[in-house]
């Protein structure tokens, strides 16, 4: 009986990790992401991310200073896409779309 109830709550833990894991590609997410966070910061948000490119590009997407080479994550999930752009190991410009 106990073993039943632990690998029931593991499975139960197991498809929550799995649902919310999933769902972090989200608009709501996306306007948590704010200029100045940090890269451990939007990841704690969004997850590791499904792609990452770094190159020093001469652009500014707001208000943000950008310093030193810049770093592209991206996360995906279905056509729903998050791309963040860092400068200096901050958030510079965040965008997304097909949610």
């Amino acid at each position: 009986m106990f073993v039943d109830r632990l690998m029931r709550g593991i499975a139960v833990a197991a498809l929550f990790l799995l649902v919310s894991c999933g769902g972090r590609v989200t608009q709501e997410n996306l306007d948590r992401i704010q200029v100045g966070m940090s890269v451990s910061e939007v990841e704690d948000i969004l997850g590791s991310p499904d792609d990452v490119s770094t190159g020093a590009q001469n652009v500014n997407f707001g208000p943000a200073v950008p310093t030193g080479p810049f770093k592209t994550m991206v996360w995906r999930k279905g056509d729903a896409e998050i791309t963040v752009v860092f400068g200096g190991g901050r958030v510079n410009h965040a965008s997304g779309h097909g949610f």
